[in-house]
């Protein structure tokens, strides 16, 4: 794990119990090579979590602006703003991550802090399916199957659909 991390350019931060011996000799390892990307976090509170979660977006950091994304949509960050959510869905996306593209896509289908725009969730859809995130797989398989948004095409629907099913 650290010497995965310590060749990653963005920041990452380990969750662990407060009793995880295996998280504890990780962190000391960490300190001692003095790697700065990644921070442990020994049982931290929700709050917590969020702050953290909240500084490495704002640095850039792909999952994290999916996570605070999440918490946005899902009220768990005290408040639902859509529109913040759809942002840092959207910068996340553009940086290659496929839950963010799948989420927006989501948004997109169901007209959720968006315009309704059946192409667009497609376009997502397919970008995060292609990079084998099976629910955005199964969605475009279902979209490509009912015709909406796209040309109908079931035999493309069907290999979608497999692709899903088999992860």
């Amino acid at each position: 794990l650290l010497s995965a991390a310590a060749q990653l350019p963005q920041y990452h931060f380990v969750f662990a119990g407060p009793h995880n011996a295996y998280a504890a000799d990780l962190a000391a390892r960490a300190a001692k090579e003095e790697m700065t990307n990644v921070e442990f976090v020994f049982d931290p509170t929700r709050a917590e979590a969020l702050a953290l979660y909240q500084r490495a977006a704002a640095k850039g950091h792909a999952p994290a602006m999916h996570n605070v994304a999440n918490t946005l949509v899902n009220g768990e960050a005290g408040r639902v703003d859509l529109d913040a959510a759809r942002e840092l869905y959207r910068a996340a996306a553009e940086r290659g991550h496929a839950d963010s593209m799948a989420s927006l896509g989501r948004m997109y289908e169901e007209g959720r802090g968006v315009t309704r725009n059946f192409a667009e969730a497609v376009r997502w859809y397919r970008a995060a399916a292609e990079q084998g995130n099976a629910q955005s797989q199964a969605c475009l398989g279902g979209m490509l199957f009912e015709g909406t948004g796209i040309l109908l095409d079931k035999t493309e629907a069907v290999m979608w659909f497999r692709k899903a099913a088999e992860q």
